[in-house]
């Protein structure tokens, strides 16, 4: 067993005492919650000391890059659930823009097996998992598309690693281990012409174009609900977090904000922050 492995391991118990509220408060039956609390310890320790890369949940086995990511990724979005919502209860169209290797979109075909999920993933390696999660899980209502999405229509850099990582992006300079790629972009305004219940964004440091493109071509309208990974004071870059705050209240939207990194005093440090805006 590896440092990293142990650290892990502990980090997993800390946290599964820290966002077990954010389940309890979720409306599923107390049966349900305490099966993903299940799920939850039993991949602490399989996934964990074992280094399984993938995890099973109800009738889906799922996978990712490696032990780490399937654990984190089953602890944010299924444990914490970042991408809850209260407000949906038969919705007919999901866009997750950003779906990395399956995670989000299959939790959304999970809760909503009668919604349309349109996904979108630039990174090769993330999309070849994520197409193979659909198909082996024969998730019929989920369509993916292995495009980035920003205000551009055209090709735009990429940076990714040669490691197994959902931290790429379009950002430069994150990591000198980060390597240029150049990958097919499309307007995310242009693609949406129809009503969309819950529209969910985390594109690794493009938000700050594709919500200006969308206020700027007046689509919010068509749009009930917006959940927003904004990354925040990354790489000491200015923060658009007013700007994209206005926006959301401009078009009608109330939101609510979270975030767990850091202490709050300290004001220049990256945060990844959890906006759900709903009209």
């Amino acid at each position: 067993m590896t440092m990293r492995t142990l650290k892990t391991f502990f980090i997993g118990i800390y946290f599964f005492f820290i966002d077990l509220p954010y389940l309890l408060m979720t409306d599923y039956t107390i049966k349900r919650k305490a099966y993903i609390i299940y799920i939850y310890i039993k991949s602490l320790f399989f996934n964990v000391l074992f280094w399984l890369d993938y995890i099973s949940i109800d009738w889906l086995k799922i996978k990712s890059f490696n032990w780490l990511t399937v654990f984190s990724l089953f602890m944010e979005i299924f444990y914490r659930n970042e991408y809850f919502s209260l407000y949906q209860k038969d919705p007919k169209l999901i866009i997750d823009c950003g779906a990395n290797t399956w995670m989000t979109s299959i939790f959304f075909a999970h809760r909503y097996p009668n919604a349309k999920i349109i996904s979108f993933e630039p990174n090769a390696k993330a999309f070849s998992i994520f197409t193979e999660n659909i198909t082996n899980n024969s998730l019929n209502n989920i369509e993916a598309f292995n495009i980035a999405l920003s205000d551009q229509d055209w090709e735009i850099d990429f940076f990714d690693t040669d490691e197994p990582s959902f931290s790429t992006g379009t950002l430069e300079n994150r990591s000198w281990q980060y390597k240029k790629t150049k990958v097919k972009s499309e307007i995310l305004s242009k693609l949406i012409n129809n009503h969309v219940d819950i529209l969910k964004i985390d594109i690794e440091w493009s938000e700050d174009n594709v919500i200006f493109d969308l206020d700027k071509k007046w689509t919010f309208p068509l749009i009930s609900e917006i959940i927003l990974e904004y990354h925040h004071n990354i790489n000491w870059q200015e923060s658009n977090l007013p700007e994209i705050l206005s926006i959301f209240k401009k078009w009608g939207f109330f939101y609510a904000i979270n975030t767990t990194n850091y202490r709050v005093f300290e004001t220049n440090k990256f945060q990844d922050i959890i906006i759900h805006a709903k009209k």
